[in-house]
């Protein structure tokens, strides 16, 4: 079992490493031919992102909460029963 644990560790390393150094792009986008397409252009990038973002996520480094949940101020919650009460 342990050494199905480091296999997926490894992948997921992996899949991190390779897509941050795909979009690091250190070609300039010069031999990259879908780059140069309309539409299609973008969305090597846009799998590339997606493989970092679920890489990390596997490691438990989540960016979906980066900002955090904005939390309501006492005024604005003040204001809102007030509208309810006129």
């Amino acid at each position: 079992m342990a050494i199905r644990k480091r296999t997926k560790d490894f992948l997921a390393g992996s899949t991190v490493v390779l897509a941050g150094v795909y979009l690091l792009n250190f070609t300039l986008g010069i031999w990259e031919l879908p780059d140069n397409l309309p539409v299609i252009g973008n969305i090597d990038e846009a799998v590339a992102t997606a493989l970092l973002l679920q890489g990390l996520a596997y490691f438990g480094i989540s960016m979906g909460s980066l900002f955090g949940k904005r939390e309501e101020t006492p005024e604005i919650e003040e204001l809102d029963h007030e509208l309810v009460d006129n």
